[in-house]
């Protein structure tokens, strides 16, 4: 400086020193701004921290199972609840692996499906845990961008209580149409005891007369036995129903009906109720015949019922069956008049029901609606139609159930 300033006049000092102050101005300056930015980056930092823990303690404290999965369906991210649903020790063990790994390969095509939509609704899966338990539950998906990447949210609730009430509700349900039933199998067994009690009558009063026939004690003898295997098989038919073994099979539909029609003869007869059948031989279908005999019988007392109420003269019931592109469909039609536009959308609805409460729980339809789409994956909808018969028009409800051949 004294360099400087010796050979220097006072302007050119002044000059220097004042550059020499802005200079030190502008380093401070931006160290000031340096300090800023990474005080700044230091703070966002933090926030992130905190929103990704916020954001984790909000997954965690959700009841629902949420998966996030990348493009190449790896998990990246799941909740505390993911952890409990499939029995994993922790989060670690289950991030990084395929989705398809807790899937059966039965549900494989229908998970496949869902990915292709950028938004799927709800649908009705089994999962698997790792040693193979099998469970239901209800999920859905969504795509989202995070980070530029498209990942896939996935959100499942699981049914494994509410399918346990559920058939606890459709036992009761079942348990209800007991007596019906029983009164049902009391009728059928009238006429045939009726019948075998005069023909022991009349063999007996032959053989004390001495005017007994060889040929016609055979006959005799046939029609006692014709008579005991109908109550055999009356009785079979029954118990078979009431033990309810939820054993899948491959069954042919007719004689599924035959049986159905068997259960519901007495009642058939006892409201007058003229069954038109048209019923194909050659269908087979792998399923739960019980199952279906419910459902059959439960959409077949709702028809019964209506046709009672609205006082119908001649009470006619449709029964039918064909095949379309390898599926079964199986139509159940009354002439009751149909079923009420604004009630025609609920009456799949669980506790929905038109009849008084001591007479119906709501449980009927919804509980054949739940064997047929979930329990044996085919479809069923309610429509009303008008139609012609024996040259006069009708209206009535028409069930229709499509299950794969």
């Amino acid at each position: 400086v004294a360099y400087i300033v010796s050979y220097t006049d006072n302007n050119n000092i002044y000059n220097i020193c004042s550059d020499y102050k802005l200079n030190n101005i502008i380093i401070l300056f931006c160290m000031l701004i340096l300090f800023y930015f990474i005080y700044k980056n230091l703070i966002q930092k933090n926030e992130l921290k905190q929103k990704n823990k916020n954001f984790e303690y909000l997954l965690d404290t959700t009841m629902e199972a949420i998966v996030i999965s990348d493009k190449n369906n790896k998990i990246i991210q799941c909740n505390q609840s993911v952890v409990d649903l499939f029995k994993v020790k922790n989060k670690s063990s289950f991030l990084g692996r395929n989705i398809t790994d807790f899937v059966p390969d039965y549900e494989i095509p229908k998970l496949q499906e869902a990915l292709q939509n950028a938004y799927d609704k709800p649908r009705n899966y089994d999962l698997q845990e790792d040693d193979g338990t099998i469970f239901p539950v209800l999920a859905s998906g969504r795509d989202i961008i995070i980070n530029e990447e498209k990942v896939r949210v996935s959100i499942i609730l699981d049914l494994t209580q509410i399918k346990q009430q559920e058939q606890q509700l459709f036992k009761s349900e079942k348990m209800a149409s007991m007596g019906e039933m029983i009164e049902n199998i009391a009728h059928q067994w009238r006429q045939p005891l009726n019948s075998i009690s005069i023909t022991v009558n009349n063999l007996s009063l032959k053989c004390i007369m001495n005017d007994m026939d060889k040929v016609l004690f055979q006959k005799e003898l046939g029609l006692i036995d014709e008579y005991t295997q109908h109550l055999s098989k009356t009785i079979d038919d029954f118990r078979n129903y009431i033990k309810g073994d939820r054993i899948k099979s491959v069954f042919k539909l007719n004689h599924t009906m035959d049986n159905f029609l068997t259960l519901m003869d007495s009642s058939i007869k006892n409201n007058y109720i003229n069954i038109i059948y048209d019923i194909d031989k050659n269908i087979e279908i792998n399923g739960y015949e019980n199952e279906l005999i419910q459902c059959l019988i439960n959409i077949f007392n709702n028809a019964k019922d209506i046709l009672v109420e609205n006082e119908i003269e001649d009470k006619h019931i449709f029964l039918s069956t064909s095949i379309k592109e390898n599926k079964a469909i199986i139509k159940i039609k009354d002439n009751a008049g149909g079923i009420p536009e604004k009630v025609l959308p609920k009456i799949f609805e669980p506790y929905f029901t038109t009849k008084h409460q001591s007479q119906g729980t709501g449980l009927g339809l919804h509980m054949t609606y739940n064997l047929i789409v979930d329990g044996m994956g085919g479809t069923i909808e309610a429509t009303n139609q008008t139609y012609i018969y024996k040259d006069k028009e009708y209206i009535g409800a028409e069930f229709s159930i499509i299950l794969l051949m």
